[in-house]
Formats: structure tokens, C-alpha cells, sequence
């Protein structure tokens, strides 16, 4: 299930800190939910922005895809916009509209802020 710790896991320690720094410095310019994808754009060093995409399966795990440079799947890019995500609720959102319930996730990015 994506969460918090998803993110954490799947990200390198030094991709990780920096992403959750722009998470928090709220780096994000855009974010859109659209069928079971999440796009985001995120303000860069070397270029205005970038685009992520965070691409939900049928399991609800989720694959990162960012258009910097690093060869990285969960780059500091992609771990603020996945973090902004789960903040905002919009991966909560597509889950409960894909299984036609209502859950509440508890918010464990506020209870890190």
C-alpha cells in the first residue's frame, strides 16, 4: 500500500532527505490526479521544473517516473510529489473511488511536519 513508508523504503537515504526538505519547503507547482495517474511539477535546480509521474497499479503500489536526470526512480522530485499525494489525499481519494468505500487514511506526513 503506498504510504509514508512506501515512499521511504523505496528512495535512497540522500534522495530522501532532500525530497522530504522540498516536501516541506513546498516546492510543488502543480499536482492533478488523472485515472490512476499523478502528475506533478516541481520546481528545479537546473530548469524551472520538472514533471513527475506517479503511476498507481492495480495492487495500489506506485512507480515513480521524473524527467531530471537521475537515474533514480524515487529522486527527490518524485518523494515530494508522493508526499504531497498522501498530504493533500489524493491518493486516498483514487483508492476509495476504485473500491467504492470511503476510508480515511490516517495523515502520517502532518504527524512528521
Amino acid at each position: 500500500m503506498f504510504n509514508f513508508k512506501y515512499i521511504k523504503d523505496n528512495a535512497q537515504p540522500g534522495s530522501w532527505r532532500r525530497g522530504y526538505d522540498y516536501f516541506k519547503k513546498n516546492q510543488i507547482l502543480d499536482m492533478k490526479l488523472s485515472r490512476n495517474v499523478i502528475t506533478g511539477q516541481v520546481k528545479g535546480n537546473f530548469q524551472d521544473s520538472y514533471t513527475i509521474k506517479l503511476t498507481i497499479d492495480k495492487n495500489f503500489n506506485v512507480k515513480a517516473k521524473c524527467d531530471c536526470p537521475l537515474e533514480e526512480e524515487w529522486c527527490k522530485h518524485a518523494i515530494s510529489v508522493g508526499l504531497n499525494a498522501l498530504e493533500e489525499g489524493i491518493f486516498q481519494e483514487y483508492y476509495n473511488k476504485k473500491n467504492k468505500i470511503k476510508l480515511s487514511f490516517i495523515n502520517q506526513v502532518k504527524l512528521l511536519v
